[in-house]
């Protein structure tokens, strides 16, 4: 069974095909291309819904970059057509174990109701700020009413219009 879409985190975007055999050149959105597991695929999502593609062979370029060949993908007809999308993974791959990092964690507002998930911790000069479905939101003392680590859960009182 596929995850669902809110249950997965963009870790790359496809920049452009590359040669005549399907290859493709892709930039990591984050710094997580450690989280590749070449067993696991990787997801796209064309029309709304998860479609699982099977890394056949990467090659890093930098540390923001990669060359990627996908099982099934070709040609450069074919690999054109995923150009400009976004490949995800599962935010449970995702999930770094160290204790200050909070990329995967489903953020929830104070009425319960699922945010997203969060996809990027950024520090602005201390001024910590966690991005959701592309919205900075201050990560404050304050704001964080609970953080589950079983679960990947955390409760902030969520400024209104940031959700």
């Amino acid at each position: 069974m596929f995850p669902a879409v809110d249950d997965l985190l963009p870790i790359a975007q496809v920049l452009k095909s590359y040669g005549t055999q399907g290859e493709l050149l892709i930039s990591f959105l984050a710094a997580m291309p450690d989280d590749i597991d070449l067993n696991e695929p990787v997801f796209l999502i064309p029309e709304g819904l998860p479609v699982p593609f099977f890394i056949e062979e990467i090659q890093f370029r930098g540390t923001s970059k990669a060359l990627v060949r996908f099982q099934d993908i070709d040609s450069m007809k074919e690999a054109e057509q995923i150009v400009g999308q976004k490949l995800y993974l599962p935010a449970e791959n995702c999930y770094s174990d160290e204790s200050d990092s909070l990329l995967g964690y489903t953020l929830f507002d104070q009425d319960g109701k699922k945010v997203g998930i969060i996809t990027q911790v950024h520090d602005f000069s201390g001024n910590i700020c966690v991005e959701v479905n592309g919205t900075l939101i201050p990560l404050h003392e304050d704001l964080v009413m609970d953080i589950r680590k079983k679960g990947k859960r955390i409760v902030m009182n969520i400024p209104q219009g940031l959700e």
